[in-house]
C-alpha cells in the first residue's frame, strides 16, 4: 500500500502510515482470524461502511481543508466566522489561481493559504468534485476535527 500511495506521486501523511502500521500489527496478532483486508478496512462488513481508499481520500481532503483552514489565520475569530472567510478564499482561488496552477501547482513564493488551497483542489479533483464553497459546507468537512 505503501508502495502504490507513493508510486502515484503522492507521500503517504503520517497518519495514513501509522493506520497501515497499526492494521498490519492487528492482523499479525490475529494469527489467520481475519484478512489483511478486513484489517486494513478494504472489505467492511458493515452495510454502507466507507472502504478503505474512500476513508484515506476523506482523510487527506480533511487534511489539506484544514491547513486551508488554519492558515486563514485569525484566531481570535470564531470558528464559523473563519469558515466564511476561507469560504471566499476558495471562491477568489478558483477564479484566480486554480486555472493556471491545476497543471504547474503553487508558484515559488506562494503564501502559505495559497500553497494549501492549492492542495485542496488537488485533492478534489482526483473525483472531480469541487471543494466546499460554502461555510455550510466547510464546517460540515470540519466538524469533526476543529
Amino acid at each position: 500500500m505503501v508502495e502504490i500511495a507513493s508510486s502515484a506521486g503522492r507521500p503517504l501523511s503520517v497518519q495514513a502510515l501509522c493506520f497501515v502500521v497499526t492494521a498490519t500489527k492487528e492482523w499479525l496478532a490475529a494469527g489467520g482470524r481475519m484478512t489483511l483486508d478486513e484489517a486494513w478496512g478494504i472489505n467492511p462488513k458493515k452495510r454502507g461502511e466507507k472502504s478503505l481508499p474512500r476513508k484515506l481520500l476523506t482523510a487527506r481532503r480533511a487534511s489539506a481543508l484544514l491547513d486551508a483552514f488554519r492558515a486563514i489565520g485569525e484566531p481570535h475569530l470564531s470558528v464559523w466566522r473563519r469558515c466564511d472567510l476561507l469560504a471566499a478564499e476558495i471562491a477568489d482561488f478558483k477564479v484566480r489561481f486554480w486555472p493556471a496552477w491545476q497543471s504547474t501547482g503553487p508558484i515559488e513564493g506562494a503564501s502559505e493559504l495559497r500553497r494549501a488551497l492549492c492542495r485542496v483542489f488537488v485533492e478534489y479533483a482526483e473525483t472531480e468534485r469541487a471543494p466546499p464553497d460554502t461555510a455550510e459546507k466547510i464546517y460540515g468537512s470540519l466538524r469533526t476535527i476543529i
